[in-house]
């Protein structure tokens, strides 16, 4: 039984979000990676009011987006909690829901606790569940708005006619 659509983003949790982004572009050919920094607030994070204060790089590598989280502060979240017990490396997975509270139902009767949850400005909301142990990372369920899906298919389009120039670039406002 499938509970949600395949994963679209692999995310990793550092703690230099342009070293990072460069390992991967000289690595693997991934970019380029568009930088922002997001205060989010409004988040419960284990059933907590949290707030989260991240710099994300966003590229993609063929159809799959990589997200590449550093948090800026030591506050309480599920980037903190995995970079200060395991360091740097494999965070979570993304999945699109059209049925979010459905989703997350599902995943709660699966045994799966909620880690964190909520609205993501310009996005829409999102649920956090740990599936560390399950599976190894989180899994991320998102209801992506229209805004945030046209952004995503402008990075797409940007990584495939992506010459390697410009490995850097500041987030798109638009598509």
């Amino acid at each position: 039984m499938t509970m949600a659509r395949p994963p679209i983003q692999l995310a990793y949790v550092v703690r230099d979000v342009a070293a990072a982004a460069g390992r991967w572009t000289e690595l693997t050919g991934a970019g380029p990676f568009f930088l922002a920094d997001f205060r989010i607030a409004g988040q419960t994070y284990r059933e907590a009011p949290a707030e989260v204060n991240v710099r994300v790089a966003l590229g993609y590598l063929g159809d799959m987006m990589l997200e590449l989280v550093e948090p800026l502060d030591d506050r309480p979240s599920v980037f903190n909690e995995v970079l200060q017990s395991r360091g740097e490396g494999p965070h979570h997975w993304l999945v699109h829901s059209d049925d979010f509270d459905g989703d997350i139902r599902r995943y709660a009767d699966k045994g799966c606790s909620l880690a964190a949850i909520g609205p993501i400005p310009g996005f829409g909301r999102a649920a956090m569940f740990d599936t560390m142990q399950a599976l190894g990372a989180f899994t991320e369920i998102v209801e992506l708005s229209p805004s945030a899906r046209a952004m995503w298919d402008y990075m797409r389009r940007a990584h495939a006619t992506w010459d390697g120039h410009e490995p850097l670039r500041s987030f798109p406002t638009q598509s």
